[in-house]
């Protein structure tokens, strides 16, 4: 129950975060940039903004997910979670063959 509790703390921290701003960006794009670009211009925005908005909520769920297992099973406090799921996700990216090289740590150079 307490693990349960954390992933909705921790997830509707993470969706005002990462969420709320990507969809801040898509009501100012539908009432006032759409009207400057051409249609297929905007199309493509459009796209490029939803793909941004739902890359930000699966990667909230995600985050939200290994804050909590830390902070339940380490008893670590809020700030400790949220810092260590950010290094935990971190280390995950660098192993990507394209964008690791953007999460290698430094000390590895």
């Amino acid at each position: 129950m307490k693990y349960i509790v954390n992933i909705i703390v921790f997830e509707i921290f993470y969706m005002i975060m990462y969420v709320l701003p990507a969809g801040i960006l898509l009501m100012i794009y539908e009432e006032k940039i759409k009207k400057i670009f051409p249609p297929n211009i905007g199309q493509s925005l459009t796209l490029i903004l939803g793909i941004i908005a739902m890359a930000a909520f699966i990667f909230s769920g995600y985050r939200a997910r290994i804050a909590a297992k830390c902070k339940v099973d380490n008893n670590m406090k809020f700030l400790q979670a949220h810092r260590t799921s950010w290094a935990m996700i971190k280390t995950n990216l660098s192993f990507l063959p394209i964008i690791g090289n953007l999460f290698k740590n430094k000390d590895e150079e």
